[in-house]
């Protein structure tokens, strides 16, 4: 009886188990996407969330995201975010609060509807140089996202523990 129980038990949690695939598009990703691909990738690959790349570097803003978002709700997407790749080192990135600020400028100049922006934590690709010391890892990143969370916007961060570690300790 209690070999039956456990089952049951780990049926019953098993069941509730929820998972959704998804996309995460850089800029040049969602730059060279049609909204018939959209489409596509939402019918036949069932993804049901994007992700798409608003802010990348030394680039900037990506002047394509209010194309993308738009493109991503109107192929029925279930939910539409946004994500930022910045550095303290990066062309126009510093003042962390002057580049959120442009971004957010953008956002609402362009109705662009989002559920959430992502903070994405990664090194550079090779350029070492790119993040200073912790400390001012640290500052510089909770400038940005005190920058997002003055205008009401919600943040989330991601990373890998391995980047995690040698940005921020």
């Amino acid at each position: 009886l209690s070999c039956l129980l456990v089952l049951f038990l780990g049926l019953s949690c098993a069941s509730s188990v929820y998972a959704a695939n998804g996309l995460d598009l850089s800029n040049d990703q969602c730059t060279a996407m049609t909204a018939a691909q959209w489409k596509c990738l939402r019918k036949t690959d069932a993804h049901s969330f994007a992700i798409i790349q608003a802010f990348r570097g030394g680039a900037q803003i990506n002047q394509a995201t209010a194309r993308c978002v738009a493109d991503a709700w109107a192929a029925n997407f279930t939910s539409v975010d946004i994500y930022v790749w910045m550095c303290p080192n990066c062309v126009g990135n510093v003042p962390a609060s002057n580049a959120m600020a442009n971004l957010v400028k953008y956002l609402h100049t362009h109705n662009v509807t989002f559920g959430k922006v992502w903070m994405d934590i990664e090194l550079c690709d090779n350029d070492p140089t790119c993040w200073k010391s912790l400390q001012e890892n640290i500052a510089f990143m909770q400038e940005a996202v005190t920058t997002l969370q003055k205008s009401n916007i919600k943040v989330g961060i991601y990373s890998t523990p391995w980047e995690w570690t040698r940005v921020f300790g």
